[in-house]
């Protein structure tokens, strides 16, 4: 398993996408195989394919690392704000320590008009270390000044 994460993370994934394929056909309820090959599908532009692999996941593992998130970051990517909140509330449920989900929960509460809510992720997302929600941070409190965000 550790070849084909290294695959991922080196961002080669189309290598990764045959590498994950040939453990599920081994294993097909192999949740962090279907996570990280939802992954791939992601990375390769295949949304329908990424979901479906999610959904899977999460149905063999429900609490099997990533797989919320990753669900709603496809959401997200599809335009499905309502959806990808739910699911980076559930990576938060599962995950309360993962900077990342409050940062994608934030930039989603954005979308959905939210933007106090959005503060709250985002500063929650800094103070466990995520540098990029501190961007987002500082640019949203730059476009909302002279604004009532609460």
């Amino acid at each position: 398993m550790r070849e084909g994460i290294q695959l991922v993370k080196a961002r080669h994934y189309s290598d990764a996408l045959a590498y994950f394929n040939g453990v599920l056909t081994l294993e097909p309820e192999c949740a962090v195989a279907l996570v990280h090959r939802a992954q791939c599908f992601f990375r390769l532009g295949e949304m329908y394919l990424a979901l479906a692999d999610c959904s899977h996941a999460a149905e063999v593992d429900q609490e099997v690392p990533g797989v919320y998130q990753l669900r709603g970051q496809i959401l997200y990517r599809l335009g499905d704000f309502q959806e990808a909140f739910v699911y980076f509330d559930k990576a938060i449920l599962f995950f309360r320590e993962d900077p990342e989900a409050y940062r994608w929960r934030a930039m989603t509460y954005l979308q959905l008009d939210n933007p106090a809510r959005a503060v709250q992720d985002f500063q929650k997302a800094v103070a466990l270390g995520d540098e990029d929600a501190n961007f987002y941070l500082r640019q949203h409190r730059q476009l909302t000044r002279g604004f009532d965000t609460k």
